[in-house]
């Protein structure tokens, strides 16, 4: 697991939110982008404007983004065969091959 630390943007003092709306950090649990995010990577001050563009391009691997906290959590769901994040995990997986 790696951790990378982003820049928080500000825009008219206005606080830029990660996608997944939440504070903190949070995990990408989804399959490893290349040249953006490999799987569980932890981001600790949002997450990266590729990774954004991604989620916008893929809706459904917003669901794969999950704070730090439900890391565990998420891992387990995700080798889970026939849960909501498994079943979104292997979506995923055949849209980046």
């Amino acid at each position: 697991m790696s951790i990378e630390k982003t820049e928080k943007k500000t825009e008219a003092g206005e606080e830029a939110q990660p996608v997944t709306e939440t504070t903190g950090a949070a995990a990408y649990c989804g399959p490893t982008v290349k040249g953006i995010a490999p799987q569980y990577t932890v981001f600790v001050d949002g997450l990266p404007e590729k990774l954004k563009e991604k989620v916008e391009q893929v809706p459904f691997l917003k669901a794969l983004i999950v704070p730090l906290d439900k890391l565990a959590e998420m891992r387990v769901k995700i080798e889970q065969d026939g849960t909501r994040e498994n079943i979104l995990y292997k979506k995923a997986t055949d849209l980046m091959k």
